[in-house]
């Protein structure tokens, strides 16, 4: 396992006061979070803060990956929570297996009544078993 790439901690350097402030607005909830990504994301892809953000991000995923590329008791913890994952998804395809679990109903709120409906018979099941 060889990293392809480096880190360019430059970008990271020029740009950590703007990094620091998004952070701290987001702890504070000035705004939200989807909101200051959804704001990032308008902006161009060269532009200095979304590529700081970009190779921030870059230092955590790589911690992660060798951490669990180095922690055996991460990796079964991590797989058995994507096995509960797909069991719950498989479990609630068999619930609803009519209409290849599309909606029929056009408006939101029979939708919702819908959905709350298939949840209901599916906590049903979980109890009687």
């Amino acid at each position: 396992m060889l990293p392809t790439s480096c880190i360019r901690e430059s970008i990271i350097e020029n740009d950590c006061d703007d990094i620091l402030r998004f952070i701290a607005t987001i702890q504070l909830k000035i705004t939200s979070a989807s909101q200051l990504f959804r704001r990032l994301n308008s902006y161009s892809k060269q532009h200095s803060l979304y590529q700081a953000l970009k190779e921030f991000g870059k230092i955590t995923k790589s911690l992660f990956i060798l951490k669990y590329y180095d922690d055996c008791t991460l990796r079964q913890a991590i797989e058995a929570q994507l096995n509960k994952i797909e069991s719950s998804n498989k479990f609630s395809k068999a619930v609803s297996f009519g209409h290849s679990n599309e909606f029929l109903q056009s408006e939101k709120e029979e939708q919702e009544i819908a959905e709350t409906c298939r949840r209901l018979i599916k906590n049903a099941i979980i109890c009687w078993n």
